[in-house]
């Protein structure tokens, strides 16, 4: 019935249930910014965070917009969105920033006062599947980060590889390069997080941010994987998962980190 409705009346009806959901529940009084990590339940994230927020109070970076437009200037993707960051925070009419950013350690050294930092993470594995299968398969026009070969010669790739720690990537500044360094850092800047999630435990998560900001959340379930029925055959594979557990080394380390942060078991 719900989605129907949306069907049928689009941004309006959403702007609507938006504002009597705040009237209901409250709205988050301190200015959040929600690092979203691809395929970590974000966009289900970034949707229930954005029902605590005045629509005129948020900004979602653009990433086709980013992308678009550091390949015209001839700028680094990462440092632009980075530089768009900084902005943000800036605004004085920005109480929620979302998106595909990287930890940045500037923003974090400029306003880690006045914002609070959330973030989810995901099992390495399973993360790494789904952004291959999602990118292989996704419908986009642009081809934003569209994957084109098979998953044993992507695996095989730098790219490949480098998804494998993507996470610890996305949770040190711009400017570190090595893997033992982006390591080091994202375990010292998963600390810095007021609330950190994780896409096996997102109830555990809506717990936590209510705890943080004094209102609750309803995680609805958004952009699911084109390809689920690849994904979960190559999962029960032992040889390919055995392949990606190797490639997600680092990620691993920082997962276990975050289950013995929030106090559950590691794997």
């Amino acid at each position: 019935m719900l989605q129907k409705l949306l069907s049928a009346f689009g941004d309006d009806f959403k702007t609507w249930s938006g504002r009597i959901d705040r009237q209901r529940h409250g709205i988050v009084r301190d200015r959040v910014f929600f690092l979203h990590i691809p395929k970590c339940g974000g966009t289900s994230v970034t949707s229930a965070i954005n029902r605590k927020f005045a629509p005129e109070t948020i900004h979602h970076l653009d990433a086709l917009a980013a992308a678009r437009v550091s390949s015209k200037l001839d700028l680094d993707l990462m440092s632009y969105r980075e530089n768009l960051l900084l902005y943000f925070m800036a605004n004085d009419g920005c109480r929620l920033v979302t998106g595909h950013y990287n930890w940045s350690d500037r923003a974090y050294q400029l306003y880690g006062e006045e914002w609070k930092f959330v973030t989810v993470l995901r099992h390495p594995v399973k993360k790494w599947l789904s952004q291959y299968y999602f990118n292989r398969y996704k419908d986009c026009p642009a081809r934003h980060f569209q994957i084109d070969v098979d998953i044993d010669e992507y695996m095989d790739s730098e790219e490949g590889r480098s998804l494998g720690h993507d996470q610890v990537r996305k949770l040190s500044d711009i400017t570190i390069t090595e893997p033992d360094t982006m390591l080091e850092a994202a375990l010292e800047n998963l600390e810095r997080f007021d609330v950190v999630g994780l896409t096996e435990h997102l109830d555990r998560f809506q717990q936590d941010f209510g705890r943080c900001f004094g209102t609750a959340i309803d995680i609805p379930r958004l952009n699911i994987n084109p390809a689920q029925t690849r994904q979960q055959t190559a999962l029960e594979s032992p040889e390919i998962r055995k392949r990606v557990e190797d490639l997600c080394r680092y990620d691993m380390i920082l997962y276990r980190a975050a289950l013995e942060k929030l106090g559950l078991k590691t794997e």
